[in-house]
């Protein structure tokens, strides 16, 4: 993640507008953030913070984030731009704040607003995401960290980052977790316990299901055992072991199987009872149908009489009913030819009304049809021409008024037009003026930029001088107790000359100084201050470096020096103000050049604008011309239609219309009836052809004879019915007793239920004992099931128990709670935790002189609380590890601030669970509890993490690192004491 630029309005010190631009401040690498206490420089970071998280670090309530100092009308509101893996994003945020009605007087709240751009190469916003909550999920996914995880990483704030050195095991864990990305351990932790579960829960379905094939098995055997009834078996209950079990279904399988033999007895005792049963049952059923056919036969003989005199009232009804519908078809017809007539005549009527209401025939007048309509035509012809008429007079009267219409805006718009070109005449002028204000003040404005670059550089190596001056005077003391050291070193290695040749000597070997074969009394081998050629050579590379380091610096200030020339020994604020100076000189230049572009080009644009509106005038003059002679002709066209009207009335004409119409379908209406009247007359002449000629059919003598043995249709149908019935009886009846004729029955009716009384009681009598042997035998057969079930399911999960043991351990372990308390993934933060200490020991021993050392510790302290993530810090004085919470306020701050920066090595190096790396480092306040050797020391430190392609920043008051680092950014309050504003270098 890398900031690009920061803008804030209306928040926290600053009332106004104020923008960062740190693309400018990367140039620097190493900057400071300087300005008075309480001024406003952390206020910079707390705007990245809640750009990107919506909140303050702290957890400070953001209702502080407007500025105090600011209008009521100015809108808090923070824009950050950065970037993330190449992509750049912009988030805008705003607070919660109150703001003037637009409307009447008093206040109106206005919610909080967030929203998240990506930005297109040509820089072109495309919306991410926006509201709340949804834009802080996008920053925290995009930059990989949480806002508390932020602050430790990204901003270091004024007196938090000791709280990572302090913490333990439980308060470091979640922030480690975000940035190494072991939930992958976690998951597996989570896995293991999973699948140890699972065993369990497993084995206990094993040991469920024997279990319940046992109970199974156990139970149908006490079935059986009762169902037998054994005197031998009473009270007897299976044992629950499985060899038990099927000793107990041996003793039973006997009973069960003399059983099964006394149910097949009975089975076939049951089936000849049976048959038996069934054949008396035969005989004694056609005995009883030939009795009860001979009964039937007799009631039909006595009823042929009643259904004979059926038949005939049938036969008359079905010869009367074609008469009796022609008759009355024939009623009807009369009845709509009378209807027909009395409509006619109400038409007729109706029509000679409207002719009379028309002046077309007199009040009692009878009209004919075809003359009526004559008339009508001739009259609607005459109406139609008068009302085109007077649509043709209002047609004119319309376009005459348009035309005037028309006259009337074109003279405003030519007066518009005027106006126009006075205002536009006036603006040119102003132009004009201006762009001869601005073209002295824009000369040399590339040449001043040039001179700015060239003095900024000066500057920028004017400081470099400084701090390579500082570090050349400690690598001359540096340099100067290497030597020291190792002539120190040289002369103990000489002193130690005669014990390290002692301790060669060998009895009866020569001396290789004086050639004596006997050494009466050699020098001790080991005295106390003894230094070997290890420590000697040791004692010369460190000399060696210390002259190579200062050549190095030596050098580095001579060409420094040479390349400023005169500026070496000028003063660093008496360049930077004049830097200062002609930047501010550049920069309004720069200014004017760009208003002076603006100023032509506006020029340009009202010059287009002048020949454009000269254009438009001559055309709006020609259609004024065109206007007025369509005024005038549309004023003659409108008196010649008004003399051809007259003085007909538009409104009688209105009224004509409708009664003429109404009076067309009044001639309909009588043509409809006149047809409606000869129509029913010619269905009376078919109806009484067709009833004379059903009549001679039917063989009645007249109508009312007919009507006398007709019947109604339900009643014929019954009296159809009622015949069909007896004939089909009879012959029914003949057929079966036909059929029986010569079949040989016996005098007397079998008592062929008797019989099967006793077959069904034999039948229930087996159906009993075979229903108990059955249930007997699945029983057994379920039994031993059961057994065999067991033993398979035993023998099949044999080894689940032993899996499931090893499982649990494994699980236990892996999530700490074993003897030493460390789960897995505890086990790989600790190794990121190491990684991260050594990074940080590396600026820790520039910071102390190599005193201190952070270290690990896998301690689990007391109440088994969780370990693995604990910090010692090792004391090369004393050789003893002790707490962090040990060290003074300044030692505190050192090893503080080496384990955030070697955090941030780790994490700038891709060391984060996302794979995000972090381009940017700002740490807030803290230097002054140092005293100068550490302070020099830490801004080493800083200089490493530049180095490494980091961006560093640092908020700081103190003057000496002011006077070593470049001042990036300036916090000054404002004149009238109303919160503050920016300058410097990367202030916009």
């Amino acid at each position: 993640m890398r900031p690009h630029a920061l803008r804030l309005s209306a928040f926290g010190s600053f009332p106004g507008t104020e923008r960062v631009d740190f693309d400018e401040l990367a140039h620097l690498g190493l900057f400071v953030v300087t300005g008075p206490t309480g001024a406003g420089k952390t206020t910079l970071f707390d705007a990245m913070a809640f750009a990107l998280y919506g909140g303050l670090p702290g957890d400070r309530p953001t209702a502080e984030a407007r500025s105090h100092h600011a209008g009521p009308v100015d809108r808090c509101e923070v824009e950050l731009t950065f970037s993330v893996e190449g992509t750049t994003y912009r988030v805008r945020r705003a607070p919660e704040q109150e703001r003037p009605k637009r409307r009447g007087s008093g206040t109106v709240v206005e919610p909080a607003t967030a929203e998240l751009h990506r930005l297109d190469p040509d820089g072109r916003e495309v919306p991410v995401a926006s509201g709340t909550r949804p834009v802080t999920e996008a920053c925290t996914a995009l930059v990989g960290l949480e806002a508390s995880q932020f602050e430790r990483v990204v901003l270091l704030p004024q007196g938090k980052f000791q709280r990572f050195l302090l913490a333990g095991t439980k308060e470091r864990r979640p922030l480690l977790q975000k940035l190494f990305g072991t939930a992958l351990y976690r998951d597996a932790v989570e896995e293991l316990k999973r699948r140890a579960a699972d065993l369990r829960h497993r084995v206990a379905e094993v040991d469920a299901e024997v279990e319940r094939h046992r109970r199974n098995a156990k139970e149908h055997l006490r079935t059986v055992a009762a169902g037998l009834a054994d005197a031998e078996l009473d009270g007897v209950e299976p044992d629950d072991d499985l060899e038990l079990l099927e000793a107990f279904w041996q003793k039973l399988a006997p009973g069960v199987a003399e059983a099964e033999q006394r149910a097949a007895a009975l089975t076939a005792a049951a089936a000849e009872a049976t048959r038996a049963a069934e054949a008396a049952k035969a005989v004694a059923d056609q005995w009883d149908r030939r009795a009860t056919l001979q009964a039937r036969a007799d009631d039909l003989a006595e009823a042929a009489a009643t259904v004979e005199r059926w038949r005939a009232q049938a036969e008359a009804a079905r010869r009367a009913a074609p008469v009796v519908a022609a008759a009355t078809v024939l009623d009807r017809a009369r009845a709509e030819l009378a209807a027909a007539e009395r409509a006619l005549r109400d038409a007729t009527g109706a029509l000679s009304a409207h002719m009379a209401a028309l002046d077309l025939a007199g009040p009692d007048d009878v009209v004919d049809p075809a003359a009526a309509d004559t008339a009508l035509g001739h009259a609607t012809a005459e109406l139609q021409r008068a009302v085109e008429q007077v649509k043709a007079l209002a047609a004119a009267a319309t376009e005459e008024r348009r035309a005037a219409e028309a006259v009337t805006a074109l003279d405003s718009r030519i007066r518009r037009h005027g106006a126009a070109e006075r205002t536009l005449d006036e603006e040119r002028a102003r132009r004009v003026r201006r762009h001869a204000e601005l073209e002295p003040r824009a000369a040399g404005a590339e040449a001043l930029a040039e001179r700015v670059d060239t003095s900024a550089e000066r500057v920028e190596r004017r400081r470099r001088l400084d701090r390579a001056r500082v570090v050349l005077d400690r690598q001359e003391a540096a340099r100067a107790e290497a030597e020291a050291s190792l002539a120190a070193v040289l002369a103990d290695f000489v002193a130690g000359a005669a014990p390290r040749l002692a301790a060669t000597l060998r009895a009866g070997e020569s001396c290789p100084v004086c050639g004596a074969t006997e050494h009466p009394a050699p020098a001790a081998a080991h005295q106390e201050g003894t230094v070997d050629v290890a420590v000697l050579e040791k004692a010369q590379r460190a000399a060696a470096r210390a002259v190579s380091d200062l050549a190095d610096t030596t050098a580095a200030v001579r060409t420094l020096a040479d390349g400023l020339g005169a500026d070496a020994d000028r003063p660093l604020d008496e360049l930077t103000a004049a830097h200062q100076q002609l930047l501010a000189e550049a920069e309004a230049a720069a200014a004017a050049a760009a208003e002076l572009a603006e100023v032509r080009a506006a020029l340009e644009a009202a010059e287009a604008r002048q020949r454009q509106l000269a254009d438009a005038g001559t055309e709006l003059v020609a259609a004024r011309a065109a206007a007025e002679a369509t005024l005038a002709a549309a004023r003659e066209r409108t008196a010649a239609l008004q003399a051809e009207v007259g003085d007909l009335d538009p409104e009688e004409l209105v009224r004509r219309g409708p009664a003429l119409a109404e009076a067309g379908r009044a001639v309909e209406a009588c043509r409809r009836a006149q047809a409606a009247v000869a129509a029913a007359a010619g269905s009376v002449d078919q109806a009484t052809a067709r009833f004379d000629d059903a009549l001679a059919e039917s063989g009645f003598a007249d109508l009312e004879s007919a009507r006398a043995d007709a019947r109604s249709g339900p009643e014929l149908a019954q009296l159809t019915q009622q015949v069909a019935i007896h004939d089909a009886a009879v012959a029914e009846v003949q057929g079966g007793l036909a059929t029986l004729a010569d079949v040989e029955l016996p005098e007397a009716r079998p008592d062929a239920e008797a019989l099967e009384r006793d077959a069904a009681e034999l039948r229930a009598d087996e159906q009993a004992l075979r229903s108990r042997v059955e249930r007997l035998l699945e029983r057994g057969e379920l039994a031993q099931r059961a057994i065999a079930d067991a033993r398979r399911v035993d023998d099949e999960h044999t080894g689940l128990r032993d899996l499931r043991e090893r499982a649990e351990r494994v699980a236990i372990l892996c999530d700490g709670q074993g003897p030493t308390r460390i789960g897995l993934e505890t086990w790989v933060l600790a190794g990121e935790l190491e990684r991260v200490t050594e990074a940080a020991n590396v600026h820790l021993a520039r910071m102390t002189d190599g005193r201190y050392q952070l270290r690990r510790t896998d301690d689990a302290g007391h109440r088994g609380r969780q370990a693995g993530l604990d910090l010692e810090v090792l004391d090369s004085h004393t050789g003893r590890p002790r707490p962090p919470a040990t060290l003074s306020g300044g030692e505190q701050f050192q090893a503080s601030l080496a384990l955030a920066l070697g955090l941030a090595d780790v994490v700038s190096l891709g060391g984060v669970g996302s794979g995000r790396r972090f381009e940017a480092l700002f740490v807030d306040e803290g230097f002054g509890s140092l005293d100068p050797a550490a302070l020099d020391q830490a801004v080493d430190a800083l200089h490493q993490i530049h180095a490494s392609g980091r961006m560093v920043g640092v908020i700081t008051h103190v003057e000496a690192m002011k006077q070593q680092l470049p001042t990036g950014v300036e916090v000054a309050p404002r004149p009238d004491g109303r919160g503050s504003t920016l300058a410097g270098r990367g202030a916009t």
